[in-house]
């Protein structure tokens, strides 16, 4: 689209105004993102966590299913 000399002044004017209603202490850099070694840190202490879940589950999880399913029949007593 090609402006013609006449709408110029008209272009200038209405990015003055633009620019004039621009508030400069809300321009802020909004692209943050966590360092390797707070993602590093946070992956670590998931996997310990799943770690000693799995470890529990494996150390009790018969005992774990049977109350689950004594109780499971309970109701229907």
């Amino acid at each position: 689209m090609a402006t013609s000399s006449a709408d110029q002044p008209l272009v200038l004017a209405s990015f003055l105004v633009a620019f004039e209603c621009y508030d400069r202490p809300m321009h802020t850099d909004t692209k943050k993102s966590l360092s390797p070694l707070v993602f590093a840190l946070v992956a670590g202490v998931f996997a310990l966590v799943a770690l000693l879940a799995f470890r529990g589950w494996i150390a009790h999880g018969a005992d774990i299913f049977l109350s689950l399913a004594q109780a499971g029949i309970s109701w229907c007593f």
